[in-house]
């Protein structure tokens, strides 16, 4: 058996209940979308973690600090993201070269990132640094290192292109997202200094208030500083708030630093 992604993939277990979804593709999930990769009982030699969701009041897996943590994090805060789960599925897919086929000689198994509901749309993430699609330097045939790096980057161009005709038979949608499309959506800095502030409490009557003015502001929104002046009850105004966007209740620019001045936007599900 063919695995171009052995590093991150468990080996099957045997035990799994596998489902078949079409000819050469099943899969594998557990309940509740829980993760189907061993990421937290010392089976691997890679860095690995998981991540408090105020979101989804769950921990959510993840392999890597850098990518893979930043892709699960810009979705805890995103306000078009109702609910998402990290390592939730994997699939099997049997192929005859480049074809899907129950016949197929060669397995590829892939574990999706995040399994993602946006406005009510599920969407499947694979969250990549772009440098492992296409090494920054050039080919040197000369280093053996620099021949390993991109014969590396074209099996896992080759495995993700399998993959994405596999979710395309199943009507899946599942698209890949590398750092650029983070940069595009998102300041590190601002999404960390929401999620620092992630699970701070505030006072009924504060969020009454709060939800009150916001309801009649042009746009339903308001600067952080005159949102804070609205909460009297909490002894850091400005974290009870942030904490508010995780719940999808407030929202703020994910692109711009926040500052006093920031707008701070009610969402219209709880005008």
């Amino acid at each position: 058996m063919l695995d171009y992604d052995q590093e991150d993939d468990e080996p099957d277990s045997g035990d799994d209940d596998w489902q078949e979804l079409a000819p050469g593709i099943r899969r594998l999930t557990y309940p509740d979308n829980a993760p189907v990769r061993k990421l937290i009982t010392g089976h691997r030699d890679r860095k690995v973690g998981a991540f408090w969701s105020y979101k989804m009041d769950r921990h959510m897996a993840h392999e890597s600090e850098g990518w893979e943590l930043r892709g699960i994090k810009l979705q805890e805060v995103h306000v078009d993201v109702e609910r998402y789960f990290s390592q939730p599925e994997k699939l099997q897919i049997r192929v005859d070269g480049g074809r899907i086929t129950e016949d197929g000689g060669e397995i590829i198994t892939y574990t999706v990132d995040t399994l993602t509901v946006i406005r009510g749309f599920e969407a499947r993430f694979e969250l990549k640094p772009f440098s492992k699609l296409q090494p920054k330097r050039k080919l040197d045939p000369g280093r053996p290192r620099s021949i390993l790096e991109h014969e590396r980057a074209s099996k896992l161009r080759r495995k993700l292109r399998i993959v994405r005709q596999a979710y395309r038979i199943l009507g899946e949608l599942w698209l890949p997202s590398t750092e650029g499309d983070f940069d595009a959506m998102s300041n590190p800095d601002t999404v960390d200094d929401i999620i620092a502030n992630g699970g701070r409490d505030i006072d009924p009557e504060d969020l009454a208030r709060l939800r009150f003015a916001l309801s009649r502001a042009p746009g339903y929104q308001l600067p952080l500083k005159h949102c804070e002046a609205l909460v009297h009850a909490s002894e850091f105004p400005r974290g009870a708030i942030l904490a508010r966007i995780p719940e999808r209740v407030l929202s703020i620019s994910l692109v711009d630093l926040i500052t006093p001045e920031s707008l701070i936007r009610m969402e219209a599900t709880h005008v």
